[in-house]
């Protein structure tokens, strides 16, 4: 369900159960028109069902708009009318998997996974603080437990103290006890509706995992032994039902997440492309004699900061044999994929007598362009 949140329950299962290795599926024509990418020969689809109602014509008794009532003829007898409906059906379709798939390299449609002490916590934690029906806020809890939902002062607690990690798993959990057993005052519950306790956290508990396992975060400390106890007496309408209810929680608050980190790495982007600074080109002598020393020097600055950002960069994900692919992204959106290659260019050109240096990657800093005077100090 992790993979497949917008699926429904009966086609995360058909998949599930027809491979279960499964990452992304899409129809055959949808693999062509949005990803340039075709299905390999002999190879075949996933079967599911997609929705194909139909319109049917059925005669009824007409009813009077307001009373909802029979209209009666002269002889009492109820007035009959043909009317059009819509007749719900399904259709068997095929999807193929991405390992069935060739041609074009795919986007990235996903947002990073999130790792360790949770990659821009501050980001997520305050997109989550969004998503949430009722105001969240931080306090000890002497009771030990990691949050709670109040649904009295409709609220969320997370305990004081915790690790990154901690608090975004709990706030996901508490999340989920809001939008699934909120009752608003006054609101009254048939019997038939009010769920036992452990249906209710077990419910919970299953967005949270599903939520945190779509975005890879550590889920191993989720314990579902007891789903088999719990489960023991449910017939399977109950339990499809408790599984309708987690998918469409769990596919509500994905979008919902994937929709506002969007949005914030598109605000954050403009906010980089405004605030980086222009590359002088030009040399000294040339920034002389046409009054842009302002500009020379504010590049050069900026050249120089880059050359120190990268060499920390290094210096702090270099293990003597390989370097952190963590180690690129702070510098690029400090200084600009334009800059960096520029500050690069530049020190490999200076260097080339460096035997180090492989021959591809000098014959690509000769392709940048870069000043026109080459200054070591900012290499």
């Amino acid at each position: 369900m992790s993979k497949f949140y917008n699926y429904s329950v009966n086609n995360t299962l058909l998949i599930s159960m027809q491979k279960p290795d499964a990452t992304l599926v899409a129809g055959y024509t949808s693999w062509q028109r949005n990803f340039d990418r075709h299905v390999m020969k002999g190879e075949k689809g996933i079967k599911l069902l997609a929705p194909a109602p139909y319109k049917d014509m059925v005669e009824q008794e007409k009813l009077d708009p307001k009373p909802q009532k029979p209209i009666m003829d002269a002889d009492g007898k109820p007035v009959m009318e043909t009317v059009e409906v819509v007749r719900q059906a399904f259709k068997v379709v095929g999807v193929f998997e991405v390992s069935q798939i060739d041609g074009k390299e795919l986007p990235d449609i996903m947002v990073d996974k999130l790792t360790g002490d949770v990659e821009h916590y501050d980001d997520l934690f305050g997109v989550l603080k969004e998503i949430s029906p009722v105001p969240v806020e931080f306090e000890k809890i002497e009771s030990g437990a990691h949050g709670y939902y109040n649904t009295v002062e409709k609220r969320i607690a997370i305990d004081e103290g915790m690790s990154e990690m901690q608090n975004i798993k709990t706030l996901i959990h508490e999340i989920a006890h809001a939008k699934l057993h909120a009752i608003e005052p006054g609101e009254k519950i048939a019997p038939e509706d009010r769920k036992h306790r452990r249906t209710k956290e077990v419910e919970t508990e299953s967005v949270a995992y599903t939520v945190c396992q779509h975005y890879g975060l550590e889920t191993s400390d989720y314990y579902f032994g007891y789903i088999a106890g719990w489960s023991s007496d449910k017939d399977t309408k109950k339990l499809k039902g408790s599984l309708e209810t987690i998918r469409n929680t769990a596919s509500d608050m994905i979008e919902s997440i994937d929709e506002k980190l969007k949005l914030l790495v598109a605000e954050k982007e403009q906010s980089t492309e405004k605030d980086l600074l222009p590359i002088y080109t030009q040399t000294g002598s040339y920034a002389h004699e046409h009054g842009e020393l302002d500009q020379y020097r504010q590049s050069k600055n900026e050249n120089i900061a880059c050359k120190e950002a990268i060499e920390k960069a290094i210096s702090d994900n270099f293990d003597g044999m390989h370097l952190s692919p963590d180690a690129v992204k702070p510098v690029i959106e400090s200084f600009g994929e334009e800059r960096v290659a520029f500050v690069l260019a530049s020190t490999i050109q200076v260097k080339d007598w460096d035997g180090r240096l492989s021959q591809s990657n000098k014959d690509w800093a000769a392709s940048v362009p870069t000043l026109a005077e080459i200054n070591p100090e900012t290499t």
